[in-house]
């Protein structure tokens, strides 16, 4: 689907496109992509591209997710006990 709205805008083949926006590592899009003849430039920026907005959301998107999950033993939230400190296991 990224394929042809790529093609569609850029005005890249199809092949180049599916490497360039496949969910696999950058070097080995760019060497299937210069052993196939074709733009190994695009493809590795395009990969680069895509990491870096993983990279960015992930962190805002794991948020909640790990604030929410319990962190004491059998499930409760530890508490602290006479001394303002948490107990230790």
């Amino acid at each position: 689907m990224f394929a042809e709205v790529g093609r569609g805008s850029a005005g890249y083949p199809v092949p180049t496109m599916v490497l360039a926006t496949a969910p696999a590592g950058i070097a080995e899009m760019v060497l299937t992509g210069k052993v196939l003849g074709l733009d190994s430039t695009m493809i590795a920026g395009f990969q680069l591209m895509r990491i870096i907005i993983v990279l960015n959301l992930v962190p805002h998107r794991a948020h909640p997710v790990s604030s929410s999950l319990p962190i004491g033993p059998m499930g409760s939230s530890p508490t602290p006990s006479d001394d303002n400190t948490f107990p230790v296991c």
